[in-house]
């Protein structure tokens, strides 16, 4: 590993803020600039910024003076050529430095360190201290910008339209040449890492923070991406490879012990599920053995179904109204908030739980949960018809008829622990309307699709007084299709009092749906505004234990006056149903009702996100079982019929 840290280093190096001082071979060496003759002149003018950052001797090249002196002594006049480009004005050898920097399509501006270590003048001219123009401009030649300017501006509205001021000019000032210089040094110091760590097929030599910093670099990449984000993803930071890595250490391998367990849920799980989601293709899928298939599915049901252990909510999803505390309320405690949610008050106060690093700033985000990426992944995969069927040994059909209100027989499938033993081919999957891609829920939008998802992971992180999104934001009217998958009652069971092997070898079924909707603007009845306020107050509230929460139970209402109503219709195998239900404005949870008719085939509940405006995922749960409890649940995917 110390070998390829020595022979990738100069790629990155020069973007680190110790530069150049880390150049320097000798720590007690002078500094050039203290012992320069004082005749010695510079073509360019001196500055503070440029002679702090002068090389020792045994750093230059060029110079003839001994290390141990560390007298800087000026180049001969002999050297023509040299004395010629010293006299070009420092808008040129930007302009040179730039073309250099931009001639390769990927990968980082190796070119401007090699300028740098030139000379002394050099330096003074196109290091990141004194240049951050420059830097900037790379940066917008090998980034994708347009995503981020666009969302800063559209944040800036909205805290614009919440306060009442005006703020314009705030976005911008997000994107000033130093700041941009500092995203373009952290971007390639974690994608260098990442090529580093896919060249080593090991995650060992990371630490926990340096894991999730590449991860939030690739998701907050792929997010941006318009067209020059993923090259350097895919090229340069080899991400299919770094991802296998990550695949293999940090998701099958908790998977695969004896006995079996539920992995804990991280960030660094959470965000390595989105990334292999956005990076999923057919082609990956299509040359994928039987074995890998199957071990992937196995790998990812604790996340698909065992709800009880995986939220998938940025909230507790049966709160019709958020945030907690109404706009404009001077109540504020934090640690009152466990008695309306039962979580502990690190979880919802009002302090961001997570930072990242984001053009010199912190922008506050909430990860999003590792459940949604998860339920994506087994939906594809589940559903995609590659070279090689995906193995899946079948019970008999009474087994299938052992599920709760099934009236068409299904195979069940099972995912034991893989083995080439049990990997032969068997029985092709149900003809199921597949789940898009992430490349496909793009079209031609471009970053634009991702805008919604943005928004939910940087602006609903604040359950006390976040804003979140705004009415009408989530448009789900239209046609849907995909499948509900539902998990073998009896294993489901097990696995709530604690059997982790039943997640593993439990049987599960799919069933192919349809549904039509149509989305309406309405005034928030009186009747459910009381409803919400005496659940709050029923909580705690009433006797006085959350004085910090008296405004939530006011009789004065605060929030918001519109809500999003859902009604429509749809058909499934187990036939045709009623939908009714709403939006939470908050996050753009749906909230779905589903009723056969007749009734006697049940009545489910769906809640779930619109993910990239264009693909409607989630989980199902049972009518009967308190709201607050573990009910039986299953999983949904849909994809908008074009």
């Amino acid at each position: 590993m110390s070998a390829l840290l020595s022979d990738w280093t100069p790629d990155w190096a020069f973007l680190s803020s110790s530069f150049p001082a880390s150049a320097s071979a000798s720590p007690s060496s002078t500094s050039p600039a203290a012992s320069a003759p004082p005749n010695s002149a510079s073509p360019f003018p001196s500055s503070a910024s440029a002679t702090s950052s002068f090389y020792t001797p045994a750093s230059h090249p060029s110079s003839s003076s001994s290390p141990s002196s560390g007298t800087y002594h000026t180049p001969a006049p002999a050297a023509a050529g040299a004395a010629s480009i010293l006299t070009l004005p420092p808008e040129i050898l930007t302009q040179i430095c730039l073309d250099a920097c931009t001639s390769h399509r990927t990968g980082p501006p190796r070119e401007a360190r090699a300028l740098c270590l030139t000379c002394r003048a050099f330096n003074g001219v196109l290091s990141w201290r004194a240049n951050a123009p420059l830097y900037a401009a790379v940066f917008a030649a090998q980034f994708d910008l347009a995503a981020a300017r666009r969302r800063a501006r559209a944040r800036e509205r909205d805290d614009a339209a919440g306060s009442g001021q005006g703020g314009e000019g705030e976005g911008e000032d997000l994107f000033r040449s130093e700041r941009v210089g500092d995203e373009l040094r952290r971007r390639w110091t974690a994608l260098t890492r990442m090529r580093l760590t896919a060249a080593a097929r090991t995650l060992s030599h990371l630490s926990e923070p340096e894991l999730e910093a590449d991860l939030w670099t690739a998701l907050v990449l792929l997010l941006e991406d318009d067209g020059s984000n993923l090259p350097q993803l895919c090229e340069y930071a080899r991400i299919d490879e770094y991802m296998h890595v990550f695949w293999r250490e940090r998701l099958l391998r908790p998977s695969m012990a004896d006995p079996p367990q539920l992995p804990e849920e991280t960030v660094a799980r959470a965000l390595g599920l989105w990334v292999l989601w956005h990076t999923c293709s057919e082609r990956l899928l299509e040359h994928e053995t039987p074995l890998i298939q199957h071990t992937a599915l196995f790998a990812l049901r604790p996340y698909a179904f065992a709800a009880h252990k995986y939220d998938i909510f940025a909230a507790p999803w049966y709160e019709p109204v958020l945030p907690l505390l109404p706009p404009g309320s001077s109540e504020d405690d934090p640690n009152n908030i466990d008695a309306l949610f039962g979580d502990p008050p690190s979880q919802a106060a009002s302090e961001p739980r997570h930072q990242i690093p984001y053009f010199g700033t912190l922008l506050p985000v909430e990860p999003p949960p590792a459940g949604l990426a998860a339920i994506m992944l087994f939906s594809l995969r589940t559903s995609f018809r590659s070279a090689h069927p995906l193995a899946s040994p079948l019970v008999s059909t009474a087994a299938a008829l052992t599920m709760p209100l099934a009236p068409v027989a299904q195979p069940m499938h099972h995912t034991a622990p893989p083995t080439a033993a049990n990997t032969a081919h068997g029985q092709a999957l149900l003809e199921i309307v597949r789940p898009p891609f992430a490349h496909e829920l793009r079209g031609g939008r471009g970053s634009g699709a991702w805008d919604g998802d943005w928004r939910r992971m940087t602006r609903c992180w604040d359950l006390m007084r976040g804003r979140g999104l705004a009415v009408g934001e989530t448009d789900v009217s239209g046609v849907w299709e995909g499948k509900f998958t539902f998990f073998d009652f009896d294993s489901y069971r097990d696995m709530l009092t604690g059997s982790a092997r039943s997640v593993y070898e439990g049987a599960f079924a799919e069933q192919p749906q349809v549904w039509r909707l149509t989305a309406r603007r309405a005034r928030i009845a009186d009747s459910l505004r009381r409803q919400i306020l005496a659940e709050r107050r029923e909580r705690g509230a009433a006797e006085g234990e959350m004085t910090g929460l008296a405004s939530v139970v006011d009789d004065q209402w605060r929030w918001g006056e519109e809500e999003l109503v859902l009604q429509g219709s749809g058909h499934s195998a187990w036939g045709e149903f009623n939908l009714v239900g709403n939006v939470r404005t908050w996050d753009g949870l749906v909230s779905l009702r589903k009723e056969y008719t007749p009734a006697a085939r049940g009545t489910w509940l769906y809640r779930g996100y619109l993910v990239g405006d264009n693909y409607l995922v989630g989980r199902w749960r049972d009518t009967f079982t308190e709201k607050t409890q573990d009910g039986y649940e299953g999983i949904f995917a849909l994809a908008r019929r074009s």
